[in-house]
């Protein structure tokens, strides 16, 4: 079996780089771009054998400190007959990846070209945890209210906050306690709602942070 060189992770980004040009290269098998204060990627993630690779769509979101990009509502290829885990050979990478990148776009939660909207981030995150075994995402929870409020949407995250607030108290006690408990995690959420400017501010710094900056930009839309 063919295994993965330096050389071959140069071409196989290149060759994903080009099916994806609204995305830059942030790594060797990670192309990403900026929309507003999210990151966009499409991760070709590899495993120990370093045979094969699989891709994956994620978010990330710059409102909060977070020492790396994690990959919120990820989305891994899938096989159309069995919805299984479809990973590409690198063998065979000049023969399957273009039909792979196609399948991804397709079954994306979000649109990999153009601007987005945030109620598109936030239909996304509902759809998303109908297909997943976590139980109690606080983060991306989070996430929504943040984007709300970084859009000066005020009044869409409140709405949002009460919706969560009132799901959470259904929730273990101990779920929320790495959190202070809910009324602690609300009044945190609140003060944010207020500070627009902050959430901001700190997308920026996280952005340089994450060497972010040089990525194409899109624009998160309020709507």
């Amino acid at each position: 079996m063919m295994k993965l060189t330096p050389a071959l992770k140069r071409q196989i980004t290149k060759d994903w780089h080009k099916l994806f040009p609204e995305f830059g290269v942030y790594k060797q098998m990670w192309l990403a771009r900026r929309v507003g204060p999210l990151v966009h990627g499409i991760v070709l993630d590899t495993d120990s054998s370093y045979t094969s690779y699989w891709p994956i769509t994620h978010v990330h979101v710059l409102c909060r400190p977070f020492p790396v990009v994690s990959l919120s509502l990820n989305q891994g290829l899938l096989s159309k007959r069995t919805r299984a885990k479809d990973t590409i050979a690198v063998q065979f990478h000049q023969d399957h990846y273009h039909e792979a990148a196609q399948r991804l776009v397709h079954a994306s939660l979000l649109p990999l070209t153009g601007d987005v909207a945030t109620s598109q981030v936030v239909e996304a995150h509902r759809r998303h945890r109908l297909t997943r075994s976590e139980k109690y995402p606080v983060r991306l929870l989070e996430d929504g209210i943040l984007l709300y409020a970084w859009a000066d949407q005020v009044a869409e995250a409140a709405t949002l906050l009460d919706e969560y607030v009132t799901e959470m108290r259904e929730w273990p006690p101990h779920v929320m306690a790495h959190d202070g408990g809910v009324e602690a995690w609300e009044q945190r959420m609140r003060e944010s709602l207020s500070k627009p400017g902050a959430l901001k501010a700190t997308a920026e710094a996280q952005a340089r942070m994450l060497k972010l900056v040089d990525l194409p930009f899109s624009n998160l839309t309020a709507s």
